[in-house]
């Protein structure tokens, strides 16, 4: 099943290019609202407003969840513009502990295992249009 989805959401950011969604379009190789299936994400409060609420929409539309913060046990994706984003300690040891499989056993759960990807705004952008989640 092919489905064709269309974001509605605009911004502008002087870092960035004006990005409209609505030209956004992509043929998803997948059922519909499940492109994000499995992200648990944070954004960065740094971001402005209107990027926070485009990324919000094509998260939640598609699937994602939003976490409860860093330190969600779930978080697997921090959306950011910087590598030191508020928190990013917490994210860089858990990474770091993951990498060297310190800090676990069995009463783990298998979510908690999964680094946390730290990407940009684009990444959302980027996925959309290719049907793909870009990980």
């Amino acid at each position: 099943m092919t489905v064709q989805i269309e974001i509605s959401t605009k911004y502008k950011d002087e870092d960035e290019p004006e990005h409209d969604y609505q030209r956004v379009m992509a043929d998803q190789p997948a059922e519909p609202g499940t492109l994000f299936l499995g992200t648990r994400y944070h954004i960065c409060p740094a971001l402005p407003p209107s990027i926070q609420e485009g990324l919000e929409s094509i998260l939640s539309t598609n699937g994602g969840v939003r976490a409860s913060g860093v330190e969600d046990p779930k978080l697997n994706v921090v959306i950011t513009r910087s590598e030191k984003f508020e928190g990013w300690e917490v994210v860089a040891e858990r990474n770091r502990k993951r990498k060297r499989g310190v800090g676990g056993g069995e009463e783990r759960e298998e979510e908690e295992e999964e680094e946390i990807h730290v990407v940009t705004p684009i990444w959302a952008d980027r996925s959309v249009m290719l049907g793909k989640r870009q990980l």
